[in-house]
């Protein structure tokens, strides 16, 4: 078998052990791989505009920051101002009144509907107080993210950001899979060349059944896990792997009928049982995989024709596995099983659900609560232990979860006593802990208890309101 030169510098790259973490978030991470030299360069920019010295400090973050809640204030205050008639410093429905005959008949519902929005205590008098408030809203939509980017440069942690700081982190995100995966976009497809007698497999993965113990694409992200078993045979099988989300593929079976798997994923996808030297990756979509509509005829079509253009001929199957346990290839034998779908309408009733059909009302029993049940109703095959070295990745990008995923980090903090379920579907963060679970959405909520910091990991999807304050710290409550 013949490998292009790119194979042998980008495709093969060994196991080695997750580099140490960036401060900057996974999607931030992601943004700034696609183009490291131009956004290094805009952040060298940006450091000496904000720190003439090229020394930026948080202090003199929080400086840009109030100057620009200056700024807005003033801009907020003249907008109303510049019609404050008896000038009282504050503006009145009954001056917008006054100035009816001269404005505008939309200008001046425009005016009185922002009015009455801002008028938090409803009295018809906008306040410089209420127009400070719209201003510091305004500034929390406006902040500009850099701020924080520019502080999480800080390598080495001594408070302050310099040039040395920016060129580190640009060096630590060259490293990451995203970068690697956009060095190998510039180069191509670069698809490894297939023995003439070996059967080649397109095998796309919408979601696995299992949750992993090792995450392929941040801590911050789901990564699922699920099984290939190869069945014995005498014909070489090389195998095109793909998936749109976080996954670990464990190779079981006939093993040495696999004459080489391809990972074609740019959100992460591993690879257990096999050896580092029969793995390649290549873009997924510079090699045109995009396996969105491989159920249909058309998608398959351009899939086969593309591969052709890089394989010399096209896939002998084509298998697009909706939910992952384990599948059999050749074959394409799964065993996974078909969820019962019932037809008709449910009700959730208390904490029961009721479903009607064509032949009356169905009990579906009481809602569970139980973390361990919700854990295997979202993960069918339970959990996939492994441990990062075991895993094949792009850039040795594997590493263990501090918190598992979603409803087994929820049972995992339930045991450990950082998580108490306080209602359905509401669970109170008690103590500190390392992370938000990862893949959950605004369900389950969360009570942050008194003096219990803000976890990591936190996003707007997720659904969690301060015990102190009342205010919902996120945008999902």
């Amino acid at each position: 078998m013949r490998f292009p030169a790119l194979a042998l510098s980008l495709l093969f790259l060994p196991v080695t052990a997750p580099a140490e973490p960036l401060a900057l978030p996974p999607e931030k991470v992601r943004e700034y791989a696609k183009a490291p030299d131009r956004n290094r360069s805009q952040f060298i920019k940006r450091l000496f505009s904000m720190a003439p010295d090229g020394r930026l400090t948080p202090e003199l973050i929080q400086l840009h920051e109030e100057e620009m809640i200056a700024r807005l204030r003033h801009k907020t205050r003249g907008e109303w101002l510049v019609r404050d008639l008896n000038a009282d410093l504050s503006l009145s429905v009954d001056e917008i009144h006054r100035l009816r005959p001269i404005l505008r008949p939309d200008t001046a519902r425009h005016i009185e509907t922002r009015l009455r929005k801002f008028d938090l205590n409803s009295d018809g008098m906008l306040t410089l107080e209420e127009m400070d408030t719209e201003s510091a809203r305004q500034f929390a939509q406006q902040r500009p993210h850099v701020f924080d980017d520019l502080l999480a440069m800080d390598s080495n942690n001594d408070g302050i950001v310099t040039t040395e700081d920016i060129i580190a982190t640009f060096e630590a995100i060259s490293k990451t899979p995203e970068a690697q995966l956009s060095a190998l976009e510039h180069e191509g497809c670069g698809m490894p060349t297939a023995s003439d007698n070996a059967e080649i497999i397109l095998f796309n993965v919408n979601r696995a059944e299992a949750v992993s113990t090792v995450a392929v694409s941040g801590l911050d992200q789901e990564t699922r896990a699920g099984s290939i078993r190869i069945e014995a045979g005498t014909r070489p099988i090389y195998l095109i792997a793909t998936s749109r989300s976080p996954l670990i593929l464990k190779i079981i079976g006939a093993k040495e009928r696999l004459e080489h798997v391809v990972i074609a994923s740019e959100n992460g996808l591993g690879v257990v049982g096999v050896p580092a030297e029969h793995v390649s990756f290549v873009p997924r979509l510079a090699c045109y995989l995009d396996a969105r509509r491989w159920n249909s005829v058309d998608a398959q079509t351009q899939a086969d024709a593309q591969l052709s253009a890089y394989l010399g001929r096209a896939p002998d199957q084509h298998i697009n596995e909706q939910r992952l346990d384990t599948t059999a290839l050749p074959s394409g034998v799964s065993n996974t099983k078909q969820p019962v779908k019932r037809k008709g309408v449910t009700i959730i009733t208390g904490n029961r659900r009721v479903q009607m059909t064509e032949n009356g009302l169905v009990d579906l029993g009481v809602i569970q609560e139980d973390p361990v049940d919700l854990l295997f109703q979202a993960f069918p095959a339970g959990i996939f232990s492994s441990m990062p070295e075991d895993v094949v990745t792009l850039a040795g990008s594997a590493e263990a979860y501090d918190v598992l995923p979603s409803w087994a980090g929820i049972k995992q903090l339930v045991d450990a006593g950082a998580l108490r379920m306080i209602g359905r579907e509401t669970y109170a963060i008690e103590e500190p802990i390392a992370r938000l679970p990862a893949g959950l959405g605004p369900r389950p909520k969360f009570l942050l208890r008194r003096g219990v910091p803000m976890p990591k990991g936190a996003s707007d999807r997720n659904a969690i309101e301060s015990e102190e304050t009342g205010e919902c710290l996120t945008k999902r409550c």
